[in-house]
């Protein structure tokens, strides 16, 4: 209350003496002033009559600028920006004034009904790492449309303001949508959100939780523990609850603990197939790359014919380290199944297994007929170093359903098979998105291994099979590639197609190969739909090149408000880069 007396004090001793000499100064002071308590409308009254009293003072064209951005007036503000860059020759980029005008802009669209703008908004707000963007992602933590929600959850790991932090944590006792749900254990799991842990240890525990959710729950506990005594662990592995029984043997295999094994090794005759996995698990990780001692391989031994398809097939994985004859022929059965489900399982095994998996993978990679036995014993040759790339170009050529990565069964087993990925509302094409990002992943091991055909069929995905997410695709292509990556989108870049042209380019951004890329992007610009634009400005942003600022400028009056908003976050990136 105090502040704002003396704000309106000074504003009163300011208009007084303005009735008798109003000048340059007073007025700037209190158009400062008006704008401090958020009194748009006064202080645009304000600097509109220093415009008229003083038409040149440049300092009254800054502070026209300022107001105009502040009260979300973007386009006027754009306007005025202009005028101010035309008639000041050597302003031709002013950061500060393009700092308020793209702020003004993020600002003026954050109560959008628009879904996209939204994104965009929240995007742009993020990408300049500005504690400005902390009011934006708590607007966003508050919406009521919950795709909004579970993406603004899944940013606050990169502010972890106190603020955030405690609105995560209310977040994790109230929200119900699932998806936002997973988002807040994970983030609460990379904040190192100890005191969670027992509301995490609920959600593991609770019959209600999806086991999605409990998947989460325990990597986020595992995480968070440093060190466990010896107690707490006991309560753990002798629990009621068959997901805390797992998680024990999870913190087990975290933190080393071969001392606590016999509690790990009495899991194995469990009831819930779900800890017999995770002590089997929990072993091979403590023991990979040591001797199993003859007990426990005597207790591995017994789950070999385990009436659970998925213990049988990890008992098999486990045996394949410590026992190779016998851990073969338990994967060579349930390879060869006619469920194919388990078939692909035991295959994702395989592909792990090691030496002593190799003669197996070759011998199913001859008789089997399944497609995704096929592709997964693919991986496993590849790390062998043996020629199997035919193989996995030949799933994807004629792979026509949405494929994905899946380990529900077996975290340890990261199994290629028929996409399960859910659609998400607000989130338009989510299963294609997932689909997508693994034949990128897929297709990038082929240019590691310098197969022939590697660039003609990334540039067949590219042209056809592409389905408008070029900007993420991108990041992934480069993330999983390599040098033969980097080779074949040098000769992609000089391709007559320009969507061709510029899903090389775009990715060729995040190798580090700025100005031929900048120049093919803002190129084909022109030529392209809206949302390749949206692609082009965003990988400008996320360069940061000073270069781009003046192309990026040129978009704020653009009639698309998401071009626009794309624009201002790009801009304030290259401004902080």
């Amino acid at each position: 209350m105090i502040r704002y007396f003396l704000l309106f004090l000074i504003l009163g001793c300011s208009i007084g003496a303005s009735v008798i000499a109003p000048n340059e100064e007073d007025l700037l002071s209190r158009v400062s002033s008006h704008l401090l308590i958020d009194d748009y409308k006064s202080a645009l009254h304000e600097v509109e009559m220093g415009k008229k009293l003083f038409p040149d003072s440049k300092e009254m064209h800054e502070s026209l600028i300022d107001v105009l951005s502040e009260s979300g007036r973007e386009l006027e503000a754009y306007k005025a920006y202009k005028e101010y860059t035309d008639k000041y020759a050597d302003e031709k980029i002013n950061t500060s004034l393009l700092e308020s005008l793209c702020w003004g802009i993020l600002k003026g669209a954050e109560h959008s009904t628009h879904l996209t703008v939204n994104i965009t908004t929240l995007m742009g707000a993020l990408a300049t790492h500005d504690a400005r963007a902390v009011t934006h992602l708590m607007h966003f933590l508050n919406s009521s449309n919950s795709y909004l929600r579970g993406v603004a959850v899944s940013c606050v790991a990169n502010y972890r303001d106190q603020i955030l932090v405690n609105k995560i944590r209310s977040m994790l006792k109230s929200e119900e949508m699932w998806y936002v749900r997973l988002q807040l254990i994970q983030t609460i799991g990379y904040l190192d959100l100890k005191e969670e842990i027992e509301t995490l240890k609920e959600i593991v525990s609770s019959h209600q939780s999806s086991v999605e959710e409990k998947g989460c729950a325990i990597a986020s506990i595992v995480n968070m523990t440093e060190d466990i005594n010896d107690k707490e662990l006991q309560s753990l592995l002798s629990s009621k609850r068959a997901g805390l029984r797992s998680l024990a043997c999870d913190i087990i295999a975290h933190l080393d603990l071969e001392q606590s094994m016999e509690g790990t090794v009495k899991l194995l005759e469990d009831p819930a197939p779900q800890v017999r996995i995770a002590a089997l698990n929990t072993i091979w990780q403590v023991y990979a790359k040591g001797y199993l001692q003859p007990n426990m391989l005597k207790e591995v031994m017994k789950l070999k014919e385990d009436q659970s398809p998925e213990v049988a097939i990890t008992a098999g994985f486990v045996l394949l380290h410590f026992a190779p004859e016998i851990g073969q022929n338990v994967l060579k059965k349930w390879v060869f199944s006619k469920q194919e489900k388990y078939a692909r399982l035991a295959a994702s095994a395989l592909s792990i297994g090691g030496k002593n998996g190799k003669k197996l993978c070759k011998l199913v990679a001859k008789k089997s007929k399944d497609p995704y036995v096929r592709a997964n014993i693919a991986i496993g040759l590849l790390s062998h170093k043996e020629d199997a790339c035919s193989m996995l170009y030949d799933f994807l050529q004629n792979a026509t359903e949405n494929i994905g990565f899946g380990s529900s069964f077996n975290p340890l087993l990261r199994t290629l098979e028929p996409s399960e990925a859910r659609h998400i509302p607000g989130m338009p094409g989510y299963p294609s998105y997932v689909d997508q990002v693994t034949r990128l992943e897929l297709l990038s091991l082929l240019a590691m291994k310098r197969y022939p055909k590697a660039e003609n069929a990334i540039k067949d995905f590219l042209t056809n099979h592409f389905d408008g997410i070029s900007y993420q695709a991108s990041k992934t292509l480069i993330e999983e590639g390599d040098v033969e990556i980097f080779s074949i989108l040098k000769n992609l870049i000089e391709d007559k197609n320009p969507k061709l042209r510029v899903q090389a380019a775009l990715a060729l951004c995040f190798y580090g190969e700025d100005s031929k890329a900048i120049e093919v992007l803002q190129n084909a610009y022109q030529e392209l739909d809206r949302e390749y634009k949206i692609h082009i400005i965003r990988a400008l942003g996320e360069l940061g090149e000073q270069s781009s600022l003046i192309f990026l400028v040129k978009l704020l009056d653009d009639p698309f408000q998401v071009i626009r908003l794309s624009a201002a976050g790009s801009i304030l990136q290259c401004l902080y880069h």
